[in-house]
């Protein structure tokens, strides 16, 4: 028992791509209250990941909550100072629907093509 637990904790620091992946599928099916969750627990295990605060400005964006989507969009070109929403659904080879949704949420506050 000791030993799994062990083995769990380990990846613990990793779960947060996992916890992108999450969110990002809750955004593509239109279930942006769970994205912006998932995503706001990637974050809480890896502050310093970008994406994720890229898949909770979208998710903020859509469900209306522009102050606060701003706010994150803001913390992430903090991180990314040249983040693109092009340059990211090119560069991890996003399917068209999912690139258009995002560049729709992220571009509504401020975030560039």
């Amino acid at each position: 028992m000791g030993r799994t637990r062990a083995a769990f904790e380990s990846l613990r620091p990793t779960q947060f791509v996992a916890l992108n992946g999450v969110s990002l599928g809750h955004f593509v099916r239109g279930r942006d209250a769970e994205a912006a969750e998932a995503a706001r627990k990637a974050i809480q295990i890896n502050p310093l990941f970008s994406i994720s605060y890229m898949s909770l400005v979208a998710a903020l964006a859509r469900l209306g909550k522009m102050d606060e989507a701003k706010a994150m969009a803001a913390r992430l070109t903090e991180l990314q100072p040249s983040f693109s929403i092009g340059r990211h659904c090119a560069a991890v080879g996003a399917v068209p629907s999912l690139a258009a949704a995002l560049s729709e949420a992220v571009q509504s506050v401020g975030l560039p093509a």
